[in-house]
């Protein structure tokens, strides 16, 4: 959201807070399916001004209206923070990734250290 906006003094947001703002969502099913989980009833009446597959597209677009965007956190690194803030929700919500791979398949060094590094991310 922008920096002027009334929820920016907030120190975290709820689907009550949102329920009637212009909103910019995911484009995925499976995030807009958490996302409804979320909202609860107050779901099936938002304004949904549109939907993004590109954080940095709708971050041109809130900095110009009154729209929130509603993203993962750390999707926008380079946000600047004198046009743009971000607001935890609550009720957290978090997400979750699923990693595959295929078995008996010889792995490169950037394969191998990513798979060490999610599994020291698991263990804390």
């Amino acid at each position: 959201m922008r920096p002027d906006d009334s929820l920016a003094e907030k120190e975290s947001v709820t689907p009550g807070d949102l329920a009637q703002r212009e909103l910019i969502l995911p484009r995925r099913m499976s995030v807009q399916s958490e996302l409804a989980h979320w909202f609860g009833r107050k779901w099936g009446s938002l304004n949904v001004f549109c939907t993004q597959s590109l954080t940095t597209n709708c971050s041109m677009i809130v900095t110009q209206g009154p729209q929130i965007s509603l993203i993962i956190e750390g999707s926008l690194p380079d946000r600047d923070r004198s046009r743009i803030i971000t607001k935890r929700l609550h009720p957290d919500l978090q997400a979750s990734s699923v990693v595959c791979w295929k078995r008996d398949v010889p792995a490169s060094a950037a394969v191998t250290a990513f798979m060490d590094f999610l599994g020291r991310q698991s263990e804390s």
